[in-house]
């Protein structure tokens, strides 16, 4: 069964999924090996796509606005 650990990077749960061809992984506690939930790639995809999101957004918004000439 392949799977991966609540504390796995993303990526590497991705990476998973993608060389087994499998959409979803079971996610195992790092303590005694229960199953603690599932991930897909979807879910995966979202977050990286928030996170993208969000840092720039704050980073455009940090910047001061051009002035025209």
């Amino acid at each position: 069964v392949i799977f991966t650990r609540e504390d796995t990077p993303i990526m590497r749960a991705l990476s998973r999924m993608i060389s087994r061809s499998v959409n979803q992984l079971p996610v195992l506690s790092r303590y005694d090996d229960t199953v603690v939930g599932m991930v897909t790639k979807g879910d995966i995809f979202y977050a990286l796509f928030r996170k993208h999101l969000k840092t720039n957004i704050f980073s455009r918004s940090k910047k001061s606005p051009r002035k025209s000439s």
